[in-house]
């Protein structure tokens, strides 16, 4: 009798199967990741420029609220370049009988003396069409390039520049009748749409 034990039954192992990708489905993969890309890019430059376009419009001028109350007139006025040493007489009744006259002279880049009313935001001022002599405006902030400008003013009374009736620009104002020492140089507003708005609620 032998030892050898008996043969052992061998299982045959299951056949390996290799899974390959559908034809295509890297190319879709990879073609939707770019598409997601390029989505979130787009979406980040649309919130960017959101942010550009509201930013730009906070930084309008915003029209002083005490200077409107400051001021007894307020006028939509055009403005031109002034014509460098251009001589204007200014006109004042003297103290006792007779007249002072002062010559002003033009400013190269600066806004020239005499503007043309465009219209008029307070029932006493000047009517549209009417050319007005500024005394103070080329020493006025704001003035960027030849248009039209909202001005606050106050008439010279008596006085003429040119043979046109004189006003002044209002001051900056801490408040309607403070001390004006050290605010700074009086402002005018280029006429816009925002600005006419503003105008409407602080010249009521």
């Amino acid at each position: 009798m032998s030892d050898t034990p008996p043969p052992t039954a061998t299982t045959p192992s299951p056949p390996t199967t290799h899974t390959s990708p559908a034809p295509g489905a890297e190319g879709h993969t990879v073609r939707g990741k770019i598409f997601l890309a390029v989505t979130a890019v787009l979406f980040v430059g649309w919130l960017s420029w959101l942010g550009y376009t509201a930013l730009n419009k906070s930084r309008g001028p915003v029209v002083s609220r005490a200077q409107a109350a400051a001021a007894s007139v307020a006028v939509r006025a055009k403005l031109d370049l002034a014509e460098a040493d251009r001589e204007s007489m200014l006109v004042r009744p003297a103290v006792i009988g007779g007249q002072q006259v002062t010559v002003l002279k033009g400013q190269a880049e600066k806004p020239a003396y005499v503007v043309t009313v465009v219209e008029k935001l307070h029932a006493n001022g000047p009517e549209a069409g009417t050319k007005i002599g500024v005394t103070n405006l080329p020493a006025c902030h704001g003035f960027s390039e030849p248009g039209e400008y909202l001005l606050l003013l106050n008439k010279d009374d008596g006085a003429t520049l040119d043979g046109h009736p004189v006003y002044t620009v209002v001051g900056q104002q801490r408040s309607p009748g403070a001390d004006l020492d050290g605010v700074g140089p009086p402002v005018i507003y280029p006429w816009n749409a925002d600005v006419e708005k503003q105008v409407q609620r602080v010249t009521r």
